[in-house]
């Protein structure tokens, strides 16, 4: 088979993979999963003692952002493909968002967030301590998982394997990357506060 075939081939198969009738379900129950965990994030929210940035400004920028991907992520959990890249983009999505709200904060608000601040490496250490923190790379975790959120769909059952494939990728970009993605946002807020 030559290269314009192996091409021709792909694109069938994923034309196929596209053309479901039961991908509106299976997009609407991804979109179900999104909106309840993101409502159980925000009632999970501690009342800050400093509001620095809205919570909930980065929450709904979040759904917004995985309300347009969805049907894209539903193609490559189906291929099999791309589960590291999914989470990947999504991380950056959230720490661009964060990024965001801080850029937007005033002069005057910043001032007053350094005069009540600790020293950095004190806040550092209290970031890294932090149990709150690990529980939101926990809620994070649970809202990237759509594998198990539509595994068990009649829907998508001929793309079992492909799903576990998908899981297995993202699975193993958060273990390895778990400890890099809660050094970058506690960068980002030490940056901010003490530049």
């Amino acid at each position: 088979m030559n290269l314009k075939e192996n091409i021709k081939k792909i694109l069938k198969e994923e034309t196929k993979v596209l053309n479901t009738n039961t991908d509106a379900k299976v997009v609407a129950e991804l979109n179900k999963h999104v909106t309840n965990e993101l409502a159980n994030v925000k009632s999970k929210l501690p009342k800050p003692k400093l509001n620095i940035i809205d919570p909930n400004i980065i929450i709904n920028g979040v759904v917004q952002y995985f309300k347009s991907t969805i049907p894209s992520t539903l193609l490559t959990i189906k291929l099999g493909k791309g589960g590291d890249t999914f989470v990947y983009n999504t991380f950056n999505k959230l720490l661009g968002l964060i990024e965001s709200e801080l850029n937007n904060i005033g002069w005057v608000k910043k001032k007053t967030i350094q005069t009540f601040a600790p020293s950095k490496d004190e806040l550092k250490k209290m970031l890294e301590e932090s149990d709150e923190f690990d529980d939101y790379l926990q809620m994070f975790n649970d809202l990237v998982d759509f594998p198990f959120v539509i595994g068990w769909m009649d829907e998508v059952g001929p793309y079992k394997d492909n799903i576990w494939k998908f899981d297995n990728q993202k699975n193993e970009w958060l273990k390895k990357n778990k400890r890099m993605v809660k050094n970058l946002i506690i960068d980002k807020i030490l940056n901010f506060i003490y530049s």
